[in-house]
């Protein structure tokens, strides 16, 4: 039962990929040639094309870039933010509202 809906799956995938004009360059392991669902189109193998954008190492390119800019400006940002703490001696930290209202716990 588990091959039939496996099979079925992998046929109404290929349905929407004709229907897209989507060719993937491979083709899958359980659609035979045979399997064609309109005679004219192209079989999967000899097409050449492929389910991922053409602009996909682009956007991967962006992406990391975006993360190391970010990882870089974040480092930089906590740096300066951590030299200009005032120094505890002279003035002390700003007191805690909700911790002091609520009781402790002992051995917690």
């Amino acid at each position: 039962q588990k091959l039939g809906e496996i099979k079925q799956l992998s046929y109404n995938i290929r349905r929407l990929q004709l229907a897209y004009n989507v060719t993937p360059t491979k083709s899958h392991k359980y659609l035979r040639h045979s399997d064609s669902i309109d005679s004219g189109s192209k079989d999967m193998r000899s097409s050449g094309g492929s389910l991922l954008p053409k602009n996909e190492g682009i956007k991967l390119f962006v992406a990391t870039l975006y993360a190391l800019v970010s990882l870089i400006l974040t480092t930089i940002a906590m740096t300066i933010a951590h030299d200009r703490v005032p120094d505890m001696k002279t003035i002390p930290p700003l007191p805690d509202i909700f911790l002091d209202n609520i009781p402790t716990i002992p051995n917690a």
